[in-house]
């Protein structure tokens, strides 16, 4: 165990990249004259703690360009680290129950932190890792806003996304809109349409990672146009007895 109680006493710089990894790069194009990416600055943001027994991921992404949307994804994952460390160095989660409690308790303090240092908005995207008891399994807990998502790859299975709730993988994703966000949506108050919490186990050897949607929709086969959603190729019989839109009307 790491013996602080806070993320402000941890050496940030401390990292063993074979047991956690992060990386924040602009996939945007560079100007041809001054060789500035587009968009800077990167306003994706991420945070990882990791100990013998369980671990902390944040990942936020600041909604649109410019420094206030970074301060706000950076106020989200230390606000998120350090509710999270606080609780988990004093042994207080003991069950899901209270690591979800918690996750949406330190979502309120990122938003808190966005609003005292006046940042814009931003997504999130918190996983906890922890042992199960009684069996050889681990329990991974994740609460999200936005379209920032929660993955895990495993040897066997390959990928699967733990955070299928936070959106419709039926329906065709609209790029402009994130779903949710954090800061001040709606004078002091966040956009919380689709927060999710979600749950699976995870196996010795498998990957946890946290993707900005800079990087989930590269991969997402829709929106790369590897296949597309397959619409009913039967009417829905409720509306096949209504008239053309043009001759409908009605009579008051």
């Amino acid at each position: 165990m790491i013996d602080v109680l806070y993320s402000d006493r941890y050496d940030w710089n401390n990292f063993d990249e074979r047991r956690a990894f992060g990386a924040s790069v602009s996939l945007y194009e560079k100007n041809p004259l001054t060789g500035v990416n587009a968009g800077e600055p990167v306003a994706d943001v991420w945070g990882v703690v990791g100990r013998n027994n369980n671990g902390v991921l944040a990942l936020a992404d600041g909604v649109n360009w410019g420094e206030g949307a970074r301060l706000a994804a950076r106020c989200a994952v230390r606000g998120a680290i350090d509710h999270m460390n606080e609780h988990i160095e004093m042994g207080k989660l003991t069950n899901t129950t209270e690591v979800f409690h918690e996750l949406l308790a330190s979502f309120h303090s990122a938003h808190s932190l966005i609003l005292q240092e006046g940042g814009m908005l931003t997504t999130l995207c918190v996983a906890v890792v922890a042992p199960a008891v009684h069996c050889d399994s681990w329990v991974l807990c994740v609460c999200n806003v936005g379209d920032s998502l929660c993955f895990v790859y495993n040897r066997d299975y390959g990928v699967r996304e733990v955070t299928m709730g936070s959106h419709d993988i039926d329906q065709m994703r609209d790029m402009r809109d994130a779903g949710g966000a954090l800061g001040p949506v709606d004078g002091r108050n966040p956009q919380l349409h689709n927060l999710t919490c979600s749950m699976t186990f995870v196996e010795e050897g498998d990957i946890v990672f946290i993707t900005s949607d800079g990087v989930s929709d590269n991969f997402d086969p829709v929106v790369g146009k590897f296949c597309v959603i397959k619409r009913a190729e039967v009417e829905n019989k409720e509306n096949a007895q209504l008239p053309p839109r043009d001759n409908r009307k009605l009579s008051v």
